[in-house]
């Protein structure tokens, strides 16, 4: 190897490096392919598990509507029921954060301090740090 060419010895090198490359590239492509199809398989898994236990959901919400109708409830007491139930839900998700402010976009309550909200990452303006707040 000693009588070779400078030229032809870099060429080689780079022609060996390539190759190498090349082949590497390739089984890190088609690792990649087996990963994404392996996550994609769980996905659509996990969403049909979802997707039937919405269908459950809608079929045990039927059956508890069909019992409460038989009973004599309307569906403007079922939806004055469901009003307070979710201002009772929304009155306890602002007790539990203090010194919460609600997010411009979102509306959901960001703690003090914090400049953009953690669910949509809008900016909230003026949300300094409360005084008391060491």
């Amino acid at each position: 190897m000693g009588d070779l060419d400078p030229r032809i010895l870099g060429m080689l090198e780079f022609i060996i490096g390539y190759s190498m490359a090349q082949q590497s590239q390739s089984r890190m492509s088609s690792l990649a392919r087996s990963m994404e199809a392996a996550q994609g398989g769980r996905s659509s898994e996990r969403v049909e598990q979802i997707d039937a236990k919405v269908e459950n959901l809608g079929l045990i919400i039927r059956a508890l509507w069909s019992l409460l109708e038989e009973q004599g409830m309307t569906a403007d007491q079922l939806m004055d029921r469901i009003e307070q139930i979710q201002a009772e839900i929304e009155a306890d998700m602002t007790d539990d954060i203090p010194n919460a402010v609600p997010c411009p976009s979102c509306q959901s309550m960001v703690s003090r301090g914090m400049p953009k909200c953690q669910i949509c990452g809008a900016e909230v303006p003026n949300n300094q740090p409360h005084p008391l707040d060491i």
